[in-house]
């Protein structure tokens, strides 16, 4: 049950910093949000790729909240598993925001 209760919460933080990035708040910066070339190359690119960033951890955020809660009494109840579905649910999030970086400077793709 502990774990279960760490990993919300970790989740809430990973959230609550995403809310900056979905906003546009953030400049750009080697630290904070998705640095990548094109992204620290201006601040269009950096605006469009961190917003479209912090969205993808919200919801990932949020799916991996509500299955480590609903699915508390099953086969996830492990801490391992419900550490797995964390990591799952962040890596695709990042995933996809690399993937939108490189729909952008691809002029082959279809802009989003």
């Amino acid at each position: 049950m502990l774990g279960t209760i760490v990993l919300l919460v970790i989740l809430a933080l990973v959230a609550l910093a995403a809310i900056p990035l979905t906003l546009r708040l953030v400049p750009r910066n080697p630290v904070y949000g998705v640095p990548t070339e094109r992204a620290l190359a201006n601040d269009s690119t950096w605006f469009q790729v961190n917003a479209f960033a912090g969205k993808a951890m919200l919801i990932a955020c949020g799916i991996a909240a509500l299955l480590i809660m609903v699915y508390n009494g099953t086969l996830l109840r492990s801490g391992w598993a419900q550490l797995f579905v964390v990591v799952l649910a962040l890596g695709i999030a990042v995933g996809a925001a690399f993937v939108y970086d490189q729909r952008l400077a691809n002029p082959r793709w279809p802009k989003p």
